[in-house]
């Protein structure tokens, strides 16, 4: 993920609600800055077909589910806290593409599980059951101050 990407970023978070938690772009750039493994798909032509947001188990990041994750796992993992595609390109292996290199960056930082959570509340039961096809497992289910209910997602690297 680069600078640049910022704006293409935010356009596929606002197309992408309420599967992922709308973002903005002081709150983007807060994320940025607490570092972690940020990653973007480019679709050509400067324009991006989908992203990932990722923080590892001791990061100082502090959202919700990711602070559920940190006291009830006793192993280092990486939590994706956002993974949205353009939805242009839904269904076209953009996903499954970004979770491989998540994987992939887990293991080279010896993390043993890859996290999230999916939303029950709205419900959003394509998202759910394509992360059970990744091999996620359901690890729990929780409420969050939002108001949304959710399903803790975890797999092993």
């Amino acid at each position: 993920m680069a600078p640049a990407d910022r704006a293409e970023i935010l356009r596929i978070n606002a197309a992408s609600g309420p599967g992922v938690v709308a973002l903005d772009g002081a709150e983007f750039d807060r994320l940025c800055s607490l570092g972690g493994t940020h990653l973007a798909a480019e679709a050509g032509a400067g324009a991006l077909a989908g992203y990932a947001l990722a923080f590892a188990h001791g990061c100082a990041y502090d959202g919700e589910e990711f602070n559920y994750f940190r006291a009830h796992l006793h192993r280092p993992f990486l939590y994706v806290d956002q993974l949205a595609v353009d939805p242009a390109r839904k269904r076209s292996g953009v996903g499954a593409a970004l979770y491989a290199a998540l994987i992939d960056r887990a293991k080279a930082q010896r993390l043993e599980l890859l996290c999230c959570e999916v939303n029950t509340t709205p419900p959003n039961p394509v998202s759910l059951q394509f992360h059970l096809r990744l091999g996620f497992i359901v690890a729990g289910n929780g409420d969050t101050l939002d108001g949304r209910r959710i399903a803790f997602l975890t797999r092993s690297v």
